[in-house]
């Protein structure tokens, strides 16, 4: 027996549409992800070998963390900017102040320590009038040397005289 309500059989342009618009909403998904995760293959090799990466962070959406090597343990969280040469790396970060790291396995002496500034002194990091005596001359931004490579520290001579400021 035959229903008695009629089959509806939708137009072709309603069906081309549907098609047309979730290849759309899935090109549209596809894009916004990879324009997020992106950023995330960008990281930093310091000369001691402790590398700055972006990792994700719920609170934040992302931060920049110093690693002791590559796939080591985290040093600092959330790094905002950096001084170096190939004896220490010192810096700020976002919530908990300075550091300076000598490299090896001591870990990272924080700016509220008792020994920071004897550490900071053996680092020779810092100059008489405060200023970054690494391979640049000028503290830089986390951000700046994730994202553009001519901020590569093997340029620098080793005798080169730091810089009044980085461009």
């Amino acid at each position: 027996m035959k229903s008695a309500t009629p089959s509806y059989h939708e137009p072709k342009w309603i069906r081309k549409t549907r098609i047309s618009l979730g290849f759309f909403v899935a090109l549209c998904v596809i894009y916004t992800t990879i324009i997020v995760l992106i950023p995330f293959d960008h990281y930093y090799m310091f000369p001691k070998g402790a590398v700055l990466v972006r990792v994700f962070d719920w609170e934040k959406w992302s931060r920049i963390d110093l690693l002791r090597s590559w796939d080591g343990e985290l040093l600092v969280r959330d790094v905002y900017d950096v001084c170096f040469d190939r004896k220490a790396i010192e810096g700020t970060t976002v919530r908990s102040g300075s550091f300076v790291w000598l490299g090896g396995d001591a870990p990272p002496t924080r700016g509220d320590d008792k020994a920071y500034e004897d550490v900071m002194r053996e680092s020779g990091l810092n100059g008489d009038d405060g200023r970054c005596m690494g391979y640049f001359g000028s503290y830089l931004g986390a951000e700046l040397l994730l994202r553009y490579p001519e901020f590569d520290w093997q340029r620098a001579k080793l005798d080169q005289k730091p810089r009044s400021g980085a461009r």
